[in-house]
Formats: structure tokens, sequence, C-alpha cells
């Protein structure tokens, strides 16, 4: 569960239990399971504790809770908003084939359980994608060992320049870290580490720096990228050896601030703004 910027709380539920979700929660309105609800906890209606939001997506549908938000969602492990556009990212932990991640937006039907990621399911069975809201992100279970994914954070934070604007996830088997990104069309997923933990859940601090937990420990994400001389701070001394290094045409990776395997300028300029900010 977590908070939104206008002030009313977001909680997510599972689709209820036993595989394939025989009583078809996911697909009934009626219902809270499967489902991400929003409600208002300032305020009380009749003989609830909270209060629906005006504007919630199905408020005047007599057939659905008026407290759902988004539906079809099978069990979602972890979802959070991006501080910078308010959008919902959500990691939807699958049955047995896919893991995917999602973009929330209200009233929409995520597909569960007509649909496992942008599959039909069960597999072989008929579906129409074209009903339902599709992932902007999938991948197979169980190929080199991953099992579960874990939701994380789109990263705003000023440590890792690389990262910026990225969603940052995980699986829970394998401890994969991998960043998301999207170029307004098509979306590129990156492997950042295996960390070899169990990843349950990630978070931020107040710098919108990151962290992960897991195998009982909290762990920061934490980035050299810049630091040429490795004492832990940017500054003009690290500004100075990348232009030696540009000058020299001695590449590496921790100089190659921007990330597109050539020290120039470029760099450079990346380099003195992430100093500056």
């Amino acid at each position: 569960m977590e908070f939104g910027s206008d002030g009313y709380l977001y909680i997510s539920f599972g689709d209820g239990g036993s595989a394939g979700d025989p009583q078809d929660n996911g697909q009934d309105l009626s219902t809270l399971l499967s489902t991400i609800i929003r409600i208002d906890v300032d305020n009380t209606t009749d003989n609830l504790n909270y209060s629906i939001p005006q504007d919630n997506p199905f408020i005047n549908n007599n057939n659905a809770r008026p407290e759902i938000f988004a539906y079809g969602l099978r069990n979602v492990w972890r979802f959070s908003f991006d501080s910078e556009t308010n959008l919902m990212w959500a990691a939807d932990v699958g049955q047995n084939a896919w893991e995917e991640i999602d973009i929330i937006y209200p009233g929409l039907n995520y597909g569960w359980n007509e649909m496992e990621a942008s599959h039909c399911y069960p597999p072989g069975s008929d579906c129409n994608p074209n009903e339902f809201e599709l992932p902007v992100w999938e991948y197979e279970l169980y190929v080199d060992g991953v099992c579960s994914v874990t939701g994380g954070y789109v990263y705003r934070g000023n440590s890792i320049y690389s990262l910026k604007g990225k969603y940052i996830y995980g699986d829970w088997c394998t401890g994969d870290i991998w960043a998301l990104s999207s170029n307004g069309q098509l979306y590129e997923n990156e492997d950042i580490l295996r960390t070899n933990i169990n990843i349950t859940s990630f978070g931020v601090d107040q710098n919108n720096e990151l962290f992960f937990c897991g195998n009982q420990r909290i762990y920061k994400l934490t980035s050299n990228e810049g630091d040429l001389n490795n004492d832990n701070v940017l500054n003009v001394l690290d500004v100075i050896l990348l232009v030696n290094s540009i000058l020299s045409q001695q590449y590496s990776d921790i100089a190659d601030v921007n990330g597109d395997n050539i020290l120039n300028v470029l760099d450079v300029i990346t380099l003195i703004n992430i100093i500056l900010n």
C-alpha cells in the first residue's frame, strides 16, 4: 500500500489464491480481490471507516466495488509512484510462465485470469488482447533461475546519473536488478547487476536514492561512475581527470558518464551537470 500525491491510499490485493484463479476473481468487479483500490482515509462514508473518492472509475457502476481503481491483476508484488510523473508502476507476479511490469491507469483491466502478461491463459486458450491493458514489459519464468518479480521505483535520485528516469526492479530468486526505460515508443531492459540476494522489496529515502532489502539486510544502490579518483566525491578533480582521459584517449567505464561507450566533451558536460545538481 502507498499514498499517492493526491493524498489517497492505494492498496493492492491478490486474486485469492489457488492456481489459475478458479473463482474468476480477476475479472469480477464485485470483489476487491485481484485489484488495486483507492480510498480516502481522511473522511468516512456510511458504515465505512473511509470514503470513496468521487473520481474513482467505478463509483457509478452498481455492479462494481467503488473502491476499485484498476483490476485484472494476479498478485502485484510492489507498486510505486514515479515522483516526477506520478505514474503508478506495478510488478505483477505471474502464475507459472510470465512475470510482468505494468503502468496502472484508472479503470483499466490488466487481463488476469484470461491473460498472463501478454499471453492467453491458460496456454492454448482463446482470448482477445485488445480487451485488456497489456504490460509494458514481461519476462519468462524459470529462465536462468528467475522465478518471481519484485517491483521497485523509477529512479529520481542524483547519485547514479545513468539510472535517472528508469524503472528499477528485480527478481526474488536470482537477485537480478534491471533498469527499464522507454524512448517514447519502445521499452528497453538493461541488466544492472546480479546480487544473489532474495530481493523482497525496494525503497527510497528523502533524496530519492534507492535501497533494496533481502536476506535480513537493507542495501543501498550506489555507483562509482564519474568518480575517477575514487574519493567518493564528485568534484572538479574528477572533471580534470576526465579531460585528461579524453586527451590521452584512455577509455574507462567509470569515465563514460553518459554511457555511450565514447569519451568526449559530452561526458564532461554531463559530469559537470551532475556535480552542480
